[in-house]
């Protein structure tokens, strides 16, 4: 009873076999079968399909700055204007001379109306349109009470040093308080009428500060 064939490769029929004769091992082309190949795991898989399937995103081009402006230019950048209020702080002139009584309506009431005076000058330092303005208001109630006690030149005082502020008018606390104590209408003559030239000329505008010069 012969032995059984150990498993290994098939033999090769073209010749017999002689000692020693090693037999090449059958492909899939020489046995007509095809040969088992591995499946790809499934997260290769996943992997590829995202690959080839998602977008590709470009990086958005860098924004160019002035910085980067200037240095491929070789040109250097003008420096911010801007407007400085130290300027012009106090160094404005009173358009309406003191001792200008005119016109002469103005110079009447400040003369024997004064509270009617202060109170349509306060007004007008308020609103220089005028809109809704009343004779007989606050601040003529307030300059008759006061000056029953003799001291209706605070409010022509205060009123003076709040003009002076709005317009940046040159002058100082000490002054005002010298020219409406000792003279009350030429004062308060000066206080409607440079209020009507501002508010004809328009608000007043910051003196310019020019930019240092440029280094070269």
């Amino acid at each position: 009873m012969s032995e059984p064939q150990q498993q290994g490769h098939l033999p090769y029929q073209g010749q017999p076999q002689s000692p020693g004769f090693q037999a090449p091992a059958l492909t899939h082309q020489t046995t007509g079968l095809s040969t088992y190949s591995t499946p790809t795991p499934m997260y290769q898989q996943t992997e590829a399909y995202r690959a080839a399937t998602m977008p590709v995103f470009q990086q958005p081009a860098p924004t160019m700055t002035m910085a980067m402006t200037h240095q491929q230019t070789g040109l250097h950048p003008h420096p911010q204007q801007t407007y400085t209020q130290g300027a012009n702080v106090m160094s404005q002139a009173w358009q309406h001379d003191l001792f200008d009584c005119s016109p002469c309506g103005t110079c009447c009431l400040a003369t024997f109306l004064p509270s009617r005076l202060h109170g349509r000058t306060t007004y007008r330092l308020r609103d220089p349109t005028m809109q809704g303005y009343s004779t007989c208001n606050g601040d003529c109630m307030a300059f008759c009470a006061l000056s029953c006690f003799g001291l209706g030149w605070v409010l022509t005082m205060s009123q003076r040093t709040a003009i002076r502020t709005k317009y940046a008018i040159v002058g100082s606390t000490g002054k005002d308080c010298l020219v409406a104590c000792c003279l009350p209408c030429c004062s308060a003559i000066q206080n409607e009428e440079e209020i009507k030239l501002r508010a004809a000329a328009g608000p007043v505008v910051q003196d310019y500060a020019s930019p240092p010069p440029m280094k070269a």
